[in-house]
């Protein structure tokens, strides 16, 4: 599963996208939120983070499948 990464989320891990190779077990966002938290601990050091599926902003409980587009939306701010 590609994840692509955005603002803080890109500077913070550095990459533009991440590559999850195990997608076994995950049914919702927040499973994904918990997974990409485990094997990429940079993760905790965001405030927070939105997650898109397939260019839509998902909630916790939205289905995710291994060949979804998703994003990582990390907190921003402009004036």
């Amino acid at each position: 599963m590609k994840i692509l990464l955005y603002g803080m989320a890109k500077e913070t891990l550095g990459a533009k996208s991440i590559e999850l190779k195990d997608t076994e077990g995950l049914r919702n966002v927040k499973d994904l939120k918990e997974k990409l938290k485990k094997d990429f601990p940079l993760f905790h050091k965001l405030p927070a983070m939105a997650i898109a599926v397939n260019a839509n902003y998902a909630r916790d409980e939205d289905p995710v499948e291994a060949n979804d587009e998703i994003v990582v939306i990390p907190p921003v701010s402009g004036g």
